[in-house]
């Protein structure tokens, strides 16, 4: 390695067919486990040009506070709280 910056460049020839989502991932180290900075860019083709949704305002891209665990977990129990908190409900396992 050395310190030193690894490329790789896919062009997919054929098309990818999907009908909603897309996902792609990247392997950094033996199990995933490398702290790296990695940035990827993907660019779309499509064969005729379509609507799309206004661009929010400077105030509406700002971006959103950090969710940490214990957030998470008062939102679950505020969730599961409004429900009825009962035994079948999703995060009772």
């Amino acid at each position: 390695f050395l310190g030193r910056t690894h490329v790789y460049r896919f062009f997919i020839q054929d098309p990818v067919f999907f009908e909603k989502g897309l996902k792609a991932t990247i392997e950094h180290g033996h199990n995933n486990c490398l702290t790296l900075d990695l940035a990827t860019v993907a660019y779309w083709y499509q064969d005729k040009a379509t609507a799309v949704p206004a661009i929010p305002d400077k105030e509406g891209r700002k971006l959103k506070p950090m969710v940490n665990n214990v957030m998470m977990h008062k939102w679950r129990h505020e969730w599961r709280k409004n429900k009825g908190n009962k035994a079948d409900l999703w995060g009772n396992e």
